[in-house]
């Protein structure tokens, strides 16, 4: 293309896209001089994603799910795409080899990976785009310089994500409670997060910062277990105590814990603050994903939270607990319950 042309297609310069893969099936014989190419098939290769070893006896869970991800690049094939009408002769030779049947074979007109067209999907061309939602900052919290624990201890903040603002309320939560000096610890669970969690760096400043830090990683969030690795890692480096759960469970919860220095009724004392969350602590899904969110000082629900993490970042089992329901030993019993009255 010519130095004066735009790097991206717009309005006035359309641009047209070729697949990778048929540049190179054009240019094999440059690939391969003095060859004669014969036939080519184009295919995409799917592997199980359920590879897990026996929990029994490990003693480092963290490596432990790291083999598991090694292992998945060589776990048995499920399913292999070509294009419509492949060459059958090289069809039958990769199936044979990979162990697969006629039934795991699906042609697609195409891409065969959907999944490459979000660079398309990328390009800034907001005309054909529907413009994004704007979430309104909560009301409760309208004020962005306001105390926004004392917006808290006023009356619980019941939010709305997309529709009332994840930034301005939970990310804002967390992120002045790593900057308050008064606060002197810190909790949350992550299953899924962003690459470049705010989350993260929030726990990171504050375990810098002398705070005491504590961060339960989920390692086997499908499909986010090698980012999950990395933060456990980034944590741990920080000084934030991470723990990975309960042996042989995933904990979902979304839940975080800010414990204060405050004047309570005239003496200094500690308040516990807490969200709790229908959504991941994740900044690019909250702005899509319909999920509620409360963040309370109530001193029945905190006292519970507190419970929670003792629970799942120690060794402390068998709690009792005010206002949560916990899966697995009281959410069934609670919902049968509720279903006889």
């Amino acid at each position: 293309s010519g130095e004066d042309e735009p790097d991206e297609p717009t309005p006035d310069a359309p641009a047209r896209f070729v697949p990778l893969s048929q540049i190179i099936i054009n240019n094999l014989d440059d690939l391969f001089p003095g060859m004669r190419v014969i036939e080519v098939l184009p295919f995409r290769l799917t592997r199980s994603a359920a590879v897990e070893l026996d929990d029994e006896d490990v003693e480092d869970l963290l490596e432990h799910v790291e083999e598991e991800l090694r292992m998945r690049r060589f776990a048995n094939a499920v399913r292999i795409q070509t294009p419509p009408n492949p060459s059958q002769r090289i069809l039958d030779f990769l199936t044979n080899e990979l162990g697969l049947s006629k039934d795991d074979h699906f042609s697609r007109p195409g891409p065969l990976a959907c999944i490459d067209l979000f660079e398309i999907a990328g390009i800034d061309r907001p005309d054909l785009r529907t413009s994004p939602w704007k979430p309104v900052r909560p009301a409760a919290l309208a004020d962005p310089e306001a105390d926004i624990f004392a917006k808290i201890r006023e009356r619980d903040i019941l939010v709305h994500h997309p529709y009332e603002s994840f930034s301005d309320s939970v990310e804002r939560f967390i992120d002045s409670a790593s900057k308050d000096p008064d606060v002197l610890a810190i909790k949350l669970t992550l299953y899924r997060t962003s690459q470049d969690s705010p989350f993260v760096d929030s726990l990171v400043r504050a375990a810098e910062e002398g705070k005491q830090v504590a961060c339960l990683v989920e390692l086997r969030a499908r499909f986010d277990e090698e980012k999950n690795v990395t933060f456990a890692r980034q944590l741990e480096s920080a000084g934030v105590h991470v723990a990975y759960g309960v042996l042989g469970l995933k904990t979902h919860s979304k839940c975080s814990l800010v414990v204060r220095r405050e004047k309570i009724q005239g003496s200094w004392g500690l308040r516990t603050y807490a969200h709790l969350g229908t959504g991941n602590y994740h900044p690019k899904t909250a702005q899509l994903y319909t999920d509620l969110g409360l963040l309370t000082a109530d001193e029945q629900i905190t006292s519970d939270v507190v419970r929670l993490f003792n629970m799942i970042t120690g060794l402390s089992s068998g709690q009792h607990y005010n206002q949560l329901v916990v899966a697995p030993d009281h959410m069934r019993n609670r919902f049968m319950a509720l279903d006889f009255r």
